[in-house]
């Protein structure tokens, strides 16, 4: 009897730990998305203000496979792009600004492997396949009209979205992704991650269209 009793303590025990070791998450927060025109991974980026801000969530699952070591894997969608700036001056009264935004919506699939290098910091190092969903191509401008009776007078034009009716974009794309995530409190996490994209989103292979390169900021929620 108290070799069965035994066993049964390991048996529950061993059956915990492994629950303990898959985790679900739920990760949200803000993203800010533009455009590189090479591979390289640092250079050839798009200022910031030529970029979009958007939002991303992930609902993922996270195992632990030793105590350091633990693999991230989930979906995820998030909103990536870019914009392009231009001014015109038309005469000494008259200027027109406009703005070309590129909002590209993907559905992610994140694969993540996480080091533990103390009791609340990980290192986060990933490959992300991606898949376009849905794309808004927008077009506003604004005239400036400097004359002597008003020194300056705005007009806002915006126009509706319009989804790309040429089949320019490529819908798959794919990312490795680097990042840190920092232990807040029991179950909430701080992560900042970094994606470089490797194929090139363009079809017609145009300058402004090129790699995709996204900031993601947000907070992790363990459910169990």
């Amino acid at each position: 009897m108290r070799k069965i009793t035994l066993l049964l303590i390991l048996l529950s025990s061993s059956t915990f730990s492994q629950k303990k070791s898959l985790e679900l998450f739920i990760k949200s927060g803000v993203s800010h998305s533009t455009q590189q025109a090479d591979y390289n991974p640092i250079s050839h980026i798009r200022p910031f203000n030529k970029g979009i801000q958007g939002c991303f969530i992930n609902l993922g699952l996270e195992k632990r496979l030793s105590p350091k070591i633990s693999l991230t894997f989930g979906c995820q969608f998030l909103e990536k792009g870019f914009k392009v700036t231009d001014k015109y001056y038309y005469s000494y009264t008259e200027n027109k600004d406009e703005e070309y935004q590129y909002r590209l919506n993907y559905l992610e699939a994140p694969l993540c492997i996480n080091y533990q290098t103390n009791g609340r910091s990980k290192l986060l190092f990933g490959i992300v396949p991606s898949y376009l969903i849905h794309e808004n191509y927008r077009y506003r401008y604004k005239t400036v009209l400097n004359t002597y009776i008003t020194p300056t007078m705005v007009d806002y034009y915006h126009s509706n979205p319009y989804s790309d009716a040429f089949d320019r974009l490529n819908k798959w794309d794919c990312s490795a992704s680097i990042g840190l995530n920092y232990k807040v409190y029991e179950k909430i996490y701080f992560e900042g991650t970094i994606q470089k994209g490797f194929v090139r989103i363009d079809k017609w292979k145009e300058d402004d269209l090129n790699y995709n390169f996204s900031f993601l900021l947000g907070l992790k929620y363990n459910l169990n």
